[in-house]
């Protein structure tokens, strides 16, 4: 249940701003996103999470998305999601108000 949070912690380490705090039991798991992001960026990331292949779960009128994958996920299943949440998450980054092309 450790994979999940710690590629999440990695990714947000590459991509400075973008994540505020990894938090949550095992495999069900909420990412609370970075003020640099902007207002609406939940459901901007869930957007193109979505455009890259990967359902996320964005929270009501918080910045945050959770990640519940099924209990039995395969590692190799697990670092493609990641790889496709880390686009995603770029790709929003990229298009945040007053971001650096």
């Amino acid at each position: 249940g450790a994979e999940l949070p710690q590629g999440l912690r990695a990714i947000a380490e590459r991509i400075p701003g973008a994540v505020k705090d990894v938090r949550g039991p095992g495999l069900m798991v909420g990412l609370e996103l970075g003020d640099a992001l902007g207002p609406g960026s939940a459901k901007r990331l869930s957007e193109a999470s979505a455009r890259h292949g990967l359902l996320l779960l964005n929270t009501s009128v918080f910045e945050n998305v959770r990640f519940i994958p099924p209990l039995n996920i395969t590692s190799d299943a697990l670092q493609d999601g990641l790889m496709r949440f880390e686009r995603a998450l770029r790709q929003v980054a990229k298009e945040a108000p007053g971001a650096r092309a």
